[in-house]
């Protein structure tokens, strides 16, 4: 769990919520909620926790497949379309996500899938960055196609500055099937490293766009490529450069592991001042 509080507004206070309960176990009070503005959570907590949520006055503001962002109307005074004197800025993958119809149902047999979704697991955190009421900036790469068109309109309407944004006139947008085995575990078939978002470079990162941003995240399933990792890099020196933060999120999936880059994703930890380990 963590909280942030802004400086800029002494009042408000977010809340991370990233643990996630376990079944059969006795429940945990999750605090003082109607001193909380904001509230992220993955969806299994939520589940768990929605009644207390609702309870405390929250509001369901925005929800993927990933996490739900919860407001405190009575505390969240951002007026629509104003945001904190903070930008956050992340890079990696952007891409579709297709989601398998039945629970078990894997990739070894025809089947249906609802999609495609706009995701990427930097993209998402972006866009919920966006929701909360910070200044937001993704950096990544899409094809010049319906997905990738897709992707940026979403992440426009929600807010994200998508400048950071390129389309490659001759790569595809990557895409995700995902297939769930349980609430909690799921197995996913990738196409990100021969995708647009597997040619991002330094090169793509903007300086002046970078300039503007006062914090970087890194999220450990965006270190799939050498090139990747030197943008990454140049971000984590200019931002640090600047007297900025860092905070990194390993969120490495057991499919990643055999590509060879992912061995240097944990050495980010040491650039870091804040990491948010979880369990898998």
């Amino acid at each position: 769990q963590m909280c942030i509080r802004d400086r800029a507004q002494s009042k408000r206070v977010i809340a991370i919520v990233a643990s996630r309960p376990v079944y059969g176990e006795k429940r945990y009070a999750v605090g003082e909620l109607q001193q909380i503005s904001s509230v992220v959570t993955p969806q299994v907590v939520a589940a768990e926790y929605h009644a207390c949520f609702l309870a405390a006055g929250l509001t369901n503001s925005y929800t993927n497949n990933e996490c739900l962002t919860w407001l405190n109307t009575a505390l969240h005074k951002t007026e629509p379309g104003a945001v904190m004197n903070v930008t956050i800025c992340t890079i990696g993958e952007l891409l579709v996500e297709f989601l398998a119809k039945e629970e078990n149902q894997g990739f070894s047999r025809p089947g249906e899938f609802w999609g495609p979704y706009p995701s990427g697991a930097p993209a998402i955190f972006a866009d919920q960055v966006a929701k909360l009421g910070f200044g937001s900036v993704l950096f990544s790469c899409v094809g010049n196609d319906a997905f990738g068109e897709m992707n940026i309109a979403r992440l426009e309407k929600d807010g994200v500055n998508v400048n950071g944004i390129a389309m490659l006139q001759k790569a595809t947008t990557g895409s995700a099937f995902v297939s769930y085995r349980s609430q909690a575990q799921r197995d996913f078939i990738f196409n990100m490293p021969n995708s647009a978002c597997g040619l991002l470079t330094a090169d793509h990162i903007d300086e002046a766009l970078l300039n503007q941003c006062q914090h970087f995240h890194i999220m450990g399933s965006s270190l799939f490529s050498f090139r990747i990792i030197d943008a990454m890099r140049k971000a984590i020196e200019n931002i640090k450069g600047r007297s900025g933060t860092v905070s990194f999120d390993p969120n490495i999936r057991k499919e990643m592991l055999n590509i060879p880059e992912m061995s240097q994703a944990f050495e980010s930890v040491s650039y870091t001042h804040l990491t948010l380990p979880t369990k898998r």
